[in-house]
């Protein structure tokens, strides 16, 4: 139970961050997007590093392949069918009526990505691999410029920030259902179902970093690319950092 909690709670953190940073602070869309490069890194460490050799180990890469490609097929169907954070620019603010508006649909699309996103976490935890919380901060991290984007301009319209605050935090409910559900679902699986759904949060985290995230920042022309790769390689190498830190102290081995 502890470790569930502890997963909750770093889940929780970043729409809480997001939140109270949207609010108090005004943020370029370039500070955001590097913030998003970051989290890029780490959710392709955690995938590249962790998951997909924890399924090879479970089952054979037929079975690592079907689910990553299952878990990138997902996200893409998200994605047309839903508004999410690039929606929105972090700076030019529209007029208030239209910013209201996409700060709505905002919430809307973000808060039903969060859904497969809770599913991950869930997974991670399930499996009872030592990397678990890994998941959970890397989801977290990447939540954290998504709800600047939120708060920032309902705050901007509606000049009321613990409105602004409280509703940008809702998008944390998805996520937590998707945790639970897969978490309570899924306790007593088999090794290839195991592997198979490891795989699939690997697709899922790989679809946001390398379909999302990294091309719409290349291809901003106010992004400098050195400071780009600087971003995505810190994110990376803070999750081998991390896995060394867990390891070394022997955190929910």
């Amino acid at each position: 139970m502890d470790k569930i909690l502890a997963i909750l709670i770093i889940s929780f953190l970043g729409p809480m961050l997001g939140s109270f940073f949207g609010i108090f602070k005004s943020y370029s869309e370039k500070q955001i997007r590097y913030l998003l490069l970051f989290a890029a890194g780490v959710m392709t460490a955690v995938s590249v590093f962790q998951l997909l050799p924890q399924s090879l180990k479970l089952q054979n890469s037929r079975i690592a392949i079907m689910g990553l490609v299952a878990g990138g097929f997902l996200m893409y169907l998200f994605n047309i069918l839903l508004p999410h954070y690039h929606h929105l620019k972090a700076s030019g603010l529209p007029e208030v009526g239209d910013l209201k508006r996409m700060a709505t649909f905002l919430f809307i699309g973000i808060s039903l990505h969060n859904l497969p996103e809770g599913f991950a976490i869930g997974v991670g935890a399930m499996s009872n691999l030592s990397f678990s919380l890994l998941i959970a901060l890397a989801i977290s991290l990447h939540d954290i410029p998504e709800a600047i984007c939120i708060a920032a301009p309902y705050y901007y319209n509606t000049k009321n920030r613990f409105k602004a605050f409280f509703l940008t935090l809702l998008t944390f409910i998805p996520t937590m259902a998707g945790f639970l559900i897969s978490y309570s679902i899924m306790k007593n699986i088999s090794d290839f179902w195991l592997a198979l759904f490891i795989s699939f949060t690997a697709g899922i985290m790989l679809y946001i970093s390398m379909f999302e995230i990294i091309p719409r920042s290349a291809t901003n022309k106010n992004m400098e690319k050195k400071k780009m790769f600087l971003s995505l390689t810190m994110g990376i190498t803070f999750v081998l950092l991390l896995q060394q830190l867990i390891t070394l102290l022997g955190i929910y081995k």
